[in-house]
């Protein structure tokens, strides 16, 4: 994800905020931005790889040109922030299958207390996925919650370069 302060091209550093999302909570103390370019490119790439391997025939016809839609949707839906309670993962209501309104996936909104992390790390993208021949270009975040609690990886997501 682009941070929040990164450096500009004068080697100065920059608090901008790309992601909108949540601009008006005021429980927000800090956004990260994902990378939803980077992210749209790699499962597009491995979707279609998939679609073109499962299913050969109707590769042929108009699920291609679906499948950048439903990546982007999901990818663009996708929004993470600090708040003063915890870590805060959001993925908006956002169109799936063939873009109908009856296809939409609803709004979930997942927030882990601080008081329940125990431990938290960063997998950094290594090897290739589907077939050796789309290298692996995103991060994941892993968070341990207290005992009882479970380990959460934000919704079992990818989330890119949120270090």
């Amino acid at each position: 994800a682009q941070r929040t302060s990164e450096i500009c091209d004068h080697g100065q550093m920059a608090d901008q905020q790309l992601d909108k999302y949540f601009q008006n909570d005021p429980d927000i103390l800090k956004v990260f931005d994902f990378e939803y370019d980077k992210i749209i490119k790699f499962k597009s790439k491995v979707a279609h790889m998939e679609l073109g391997i499962c299913l050969p025939i109707t590769a042929l016809f108009c699920l291609p040109c679906l499948v950048k839609k439903n990546v982007t949707w999901e990818a663009r839906a996708m929004h993470v922030a600090l708040t003063v309670d915890g870590i805060r993962y959001v993925v908006d209501k956002h169109k799936t299958g063939c873009g109908s309104s009856c296809t939409d996936v609803g709004k979930t909104v997942t927030t882990i207390p601080y008081s329940n992390i125990t431990d938290c790390y960063v997998v950094e993208p290594a090897g290739t996925a589907c077939c050796c021949c789309i290298r692996n270009v995103l991060a994941t975040v892993y968070i341990h919650t207290a005992p009882g609690r479970g380990t959460s990886s934000i919704g079992s997501r990818r989330l890119p370069d949120l270090v």
